[in-house]
């Protein structure tokens, strides 16, 4: 009877364990599921702002590439086509001549794949067997307003030939990174006689085309 007695005091001291109730149960459950909300969003975050970071230099990158080959192109280039929009595809032709052979390069922004393509040929007496294209980059996506390339004739305050380039370029997942860059290549083999500088007509386009031997399509 003693022992029992002592049972029952300790019981309303509170100094057993008289377990768990549901409301405590319920409550400690919701902290913990909105613990769980906050982290898992802060992952999310993490995921989208990685995921958007590498877009961004995936597509510098490309850009890059882009930029790279031009400049060496169009700095020894002896003359430049005025750009031309065939469809929904932007076009750009370079010639060079300093190696003694007569080269040209092509290049196209495909605005149906935001490919940015390239193809070169040798200029000869004979045939030329079109080449194939080759993909440098994608994600292209310049838009409505944004021509990528620009066609700025030699003339007497700047007697060189000059190609502006303006590549937006898009990489990545939900939301993809973006970027922007422009800059301008001046040809030095170029001059105001240039056949490819001729636009007697002011319609925008040179009488004297260069690199004619494949077709932009």
């Amino acid at each position: 009877m003693l022992s029992r007695l002592r049972s029952l005091r300790r019981d309303r001291d509170g100094s057993r364990d008289a377990g768990t109730t549901l409301i405590e149960l319920i409550v400690s459950m919701s902290i913990f599921a909105m613990f769980l909300a906050v982290v898992f969003g802060l992952i999310g975050d993490m995921t989208s702002t990685m995921r958007k970071t590498t877009g961004i230099a995936d597509a510098s990158m490309d850009g890059r590439k882009v930029f790279t080959m031009l400049d060496k192109q169009v700095r020894y280039a002896s003359a430049i086509n005025r750009p031309g929009l065939v469809g929904t595809d932007w076009y750009v032709e370079i010639e060079t001549t300093a190696t003694g052979t007569d080269s040209c390069t092509q290049w196209r922004l495909r605005g149906a794949t935001d490919l940015m393509q390239t193809r070169s040929w040798t200029v000869t007496g004979g045939a030329i067997v079109t080449p194939a294209w080759k993909t440098v980059g994608t994600g292209f996506v310049n838009g409505a307003g944004q021509q990528p390339f620009t066609f700025t004739p030699a003339q007497a305050a700047m007697q060189k030939q000059r190609l502006d380039v303006l590549l937006v370029v898009s990489k990545g997942g939900n939301p993809p990174g973006r970027s922007l860059t422009q800059t301008s290549f001046v040809a030095r083999n170029t001059g105001t006689k240039t056949p490819s500088n001729d636009d007697l007509n002011s319609d925008g386009q040179s009488d004297n085309p260069v690199c004619q031997q494949v077709s932009r399509s």
